[in-house]
C-alpha cells in the first residue's frame, strides 16, 4: 500500500464513488472541484486507487475534509 499526496483522477473518484450509495455527480463539476482542492490524497494498491480523501475550503479560516472514500474491500484497514 503506499499513500500518495495528489487529488484522484475523476475516473479513479468515479471508480470508488461506485462503491458507495453516494448519488451520481456531474462529470464537468467533479473535474473543476477536483482541481480545486486545498489538499488530496489517495492510497494505491499497485496501480489501483483503493481509497481518497480531499479538503476543501475558503483558504483562510475554513477547511474541512468534504470526501473520504475507501473502496469496501479495504475498509477496516486504517486507511479512513
Amino acid at each position: 500500500m503506499q499513500i500518495v499526496l495528489r487529488s484522484p483522477t475523476p475516473e479513479e473518484y468515479l471508480s470508488l464513488r461506485d462503491t458507495t450509495t453516494w448519488w451520481n455527480v456531474d462529470r464537468q463539476a467533479l473535474s473543476r472541484a477536483l482541481e480545486k482542492s486545498l489538499f488530496a490524497v489517495v492510497a494505491m494498491e499497485g496501480d489501483r486507487v483503493v481509497a481518497m480523501g480531499r479538503i476543501v475550503g475558503d483558504g483562510a479560516l475554513y477547511f474541512y475534509l468534504q470526501d473520504l472514500i475507501v473502496h469496501p474491500e479495504y475498509q477496516g484497514r486504517g486507511l479512513g
